[in-house]
């Protein structure tokens, strides 16, 4: 007890001594530096991991034939009527299936658009549609 007593003084002494503290801060940022250098290597082997990985699944897509997409009525509709037109826009989709507005016509192609079935450009003020190569079923 007694030198555990003197030990605790002992370092409470040291601890007011303005040298010491100078050398325990210089040890502590130190090794904050090798743990930053230490951080920094780790990250760049990280990412360049994480590279190799995106490289490596992108090439290993298989190309293979896809299942079709199974579409409602509509929708398979739709896509027949784009294919056979070659490029459409959403004032032909309303003529053909008789809405009352574009607004429809043109959120059914943007539907058929982000599953990825029909391309689109703008030209102009228009909205072109295109048939991709992709096999379509009716439901």
């Amino acid at each position: 007890m007694e030198n555990l007593k003197a030990e605790i003084v002992n370092i409470h002494e040291k601890l007011k001594d303005p040298v010491f503290l100078g050398s325990l801060f210089h040890v502590a940022a130190s090794e904050r530096e090798n743990t930053n250098r230490i951080l920094k290597t780790l990250l760049a082997r990280l990412e360049s991991i994480e590279a190799r990985l995106r490289k490596l699944e992108g090439s290993t897509r298989p190309e293979g034939p896809r299942p079709p997409t199974i579409l409602p009525d509509v929708d398979f509709e739709v896509m027949q009527f784009v294919k056979d037109k070659g490029r459409v826009y959403a004032t032909d989709v309303k003529k053909r299936f008789k809405y009352k507005g574009t607004n429809a016509a043109c959120a059914r192609l943007n539907k058929l658009y982000d599953q990825g079935l029909l391309e689109k450009k703008q030209v102009g003020r228009r909205v072109y549609y295109y048939a991709k190569e992709v096999d379509v079923q009716k439901a």
